[in-house]
């Protein structure tokens, strides 16, 4: 009957309002995790457990100069890091994280700073690995930068403090009517 066909139809309409609400709350979630991903200075790069780059935020791209068209690539033809791809054979390999500082192998007089963990679904299972990768290169200047101007004022006032010392004990040994 008709009353049946409506009850159904209404039915099927609600359904597709509800369905059509998670799709929007789904794509809102997900714009939301690629604008924080995007944000980050930090690099972030995603594989699967082949090695094949699964994404990589702004940060990545800008840093070893990736493009959109590598997703799905092994990570060894896209980079020349030997470093990162050994963290992310020992993660893949033993579950634990990994972390390194190292001097670039691909970009000249870069020192980078990686972390490498496991990539795991929703059920905890291992699907890959994450790369997130710094620049430390400013960093370790200015560290090195610091300590040379620390041992360089500790140097150019102990000379000082020295001859003043020196002429200190040299008026203690003289009497005191001693002109």
């Amino acid at each position: 009957g008709d009353a049946e066909w409506d009850r159904l139809t209404i039915s099927l309409n609600r359904m597709a309002r509800q369905i059509a609400d998670q799709l929007r709350s789904l794509e809102a979630q997900r714009l939301q995790q690629r604008s924080i991903l995007e944000s980050m200075g930090s690099s972030v790069i995603a594989l699967d457990e082949n090695h094949r780059l699964l994404s990589a935020n702004r940060g990545a791209e800008q840093l070893f100069g990736l493009s959109r068209d590598d997703h799905g690539r092994l990570l060894q033809e896209v980079l020349r890091e030997p470093e990162l791809h050994q963290m992310v054979e020992m993660v893949l390999d033993d579950g634990f994280r990994k972390s390194r500082e190292f001097e670039s192998a691909a970009l000249a007089n870069k020192r980078l700073s990686a972390i490498a963990e496991q990539l795991v679904d929703a059920d905890r299972k291992p699907i890959g690995a994450v790369l997130l990768v710094d620049d430390v290169t400013d960093i370790r200047r200015l560290e090195s930068m610091r300590s040379d101007f620390a041992a360089n004022v500790s140097h150019e006032l102990r000379t000082p403090i020295t001859n003043i010392r020196g002429y200190v004990e040299t008026l203690q040994e003289i009497p005191l009517g001693d002109e």
